[in-house]
């Protein structure tokens, strides 16, 4: 059909050129239609080869025969990605169970990953490495993707950080921000999967404040050990945050008592509702895995500078786990497309 030309009235190219609102009301700048459809098109097309490529190696290409349409498998869901055929300005992906799984996945669960991926993941500026981090997540096993999709909701629905009382809003890093430690390349996918273990890097954002403080926490998830741990800090210097963020993470390990879930989504909630950086007032707060309220803030909050790196072989990472494993290289070569 693109090689069949169509002639345009000097209006209709003047309107398909001009910046405008997302038809459907998404947010996001004004762009030109024209500009949505060929960012979407070439979304679709990396994601191919994504598919077809190393980069995300759990999704699997199943064959169709609609046109324009990407059809891959993950180990539970089936996913098909394609353009709104009304306007062509907008990529949606629309998510089933593969049906030996049918009762694996709630509906909401299911909602929060397609809103998730029409919202963040195939928006404006459409960058291929926010595409690659999604197809990791997918990548990832059952249950560590279910709580990637608790982290989502908790960014989708921003009333249930009221809601649970929680003292930090929590994003997702599609991309590796210039702000995140100097664990990996700024612009890479901002998920990595090495053997065991998964990094990770969220953003979370203070409640309550007219300038608020924003934290940048690379994540580490091993699944031998269902542990979540922050990442190391490789360059010296101050960086109250992401201490007093490692010092809640390891009490919640020598707290906590999970053994038959996922650690992450538990230790990222934690954080969100107990996290007091040193520069705030002393304050009581309860820990949901604790027998008695803990004091937390001022200098009570800041331990050593330099952080133990969990993607690093070390000293024991709390009761009852082993020594962390060997070093894994987070060097990753550059995705293709626009960082």
């Amino acid at each position: 059909a693109g090689a069949v030309p169509t002639l345009l009235t000097h209006e209709a190219l003047d309107l398909l050129c001009s910046p405008s609102s997302h038809p459907q009301g998404l947010p996001g700048p004004e762009l030109a239609p024209l500009e949505r459809f060929l960012g979407c098109v070439y979304m679709r097309r990396q994601l191919q080869r994504f598919i077809q490529s190393e980069e995300c190696p759990q999704l699997s290409q199943m064959t169709t025969t609609e046109p324009g349409v990407v059809y891959f498998k993950v180990e539970t869901l089936q996913c098909r990605v394609g353009l709104n055929t009304q306007h062509l300005q907008s990529l949606h992906i629309k998510i089933t169970t593969a049906p030996e799984h049918k009762d694996s996945w709630s509906p909401e669960e299911i909602q929060v990953l397609e809103k998730f991926f029409e919202m963040r993941v195939s928006a404006p500026p459409f960058k291929p490495n926010a595409l690659c981090c999604f197809g990791r997540m997918l990548s990832v096993q059952f249950n560590l993707l279910k709580d990637f999709v608790q982290i989502m909701k908790l960014e989708l629905v921003p009333g249930l950080v009221q809601q649970q009382g929680l003292k930090w809003t929590v994003q997702w890093c599609l991309r590796i921000p210039p702000s995140a430690p100097p664990i990996v390349p700024a612009g890479q996918a901002a998920v990595l999967l090495c053997r065991s273990k998964i990094l990770l890097f969220l953003q979370i954002t203070r409640v309550g404040y007219m300038d608020p403080p924003t934290l940048v926490l690379p994540l580490v998830y091993d699944t031998s050990t269902n542990l979540t741990q922050l990442a190391e800090k490789r360059e010296p210097g101050p960086a109250a945050g992401l201490t007093a963020a490692n010092a809640q993470l390891k009490r919640f390990v020598e707290m906590a008592a999970i053994h038959n879930e996922c650690s992450l989504f538990p230790a990222v909630r934690d954080l969100l509702a107990n996290l007091v950086l040193p520069t705030e007032p002393p304050q009581v707060v309860s820990s949901p895995v604790g027998p008695s309220p803990v004091v937390m803030g001022g200098q009570a909050q800041a331990p050593g500078n330099m952080m133990h790196s969990p993607m690093m072989g070390g000293p024991q990472a709390g009761p009852g786990y082993g020594p962390v494993p060997v070093a894994m290289s987070m060097q990753h070569p550059m995705m293709g497309g626009p960082q």
